[in-house]
């Protein structure tokens, strides 16, 4: 598998974290700290299924709960 950004085609993927923002029913959840493949050149980043999944859950529970914002930092 190439670790070549497919978002710009010039940088790499290499593992990092990064800030992900969801936005859905009105409500804004944002998490921090979220591992992931991040592009050295364009910072463009991709999410393994468990973390994407982890994310969504969190995500929904937070606005099943009723926040409008939150912010947290993903303890995975």
């Amino acid at each position: 598998m190439s670790n070549t950004c497919p978002t710009c085609k010039n940088g790499t993927l290499k593992p990092g974290t990064t800030t992900v923002t969801v936005e859905r029913e009105g409500a804004l959840i944002i998490f921090k700290e979220v591992p992931a493949d991040v592009c050295d050149n364009c910072g463009a980043y991709f999410l393994n299924e468990q973390i994407s999944n982890e994310l969504y859950e969190k995500a929904n529970r937070a606005i099943k709960n009723g926040a409008q914002v939150e912010i947290m930092k993903l303890t995975a």
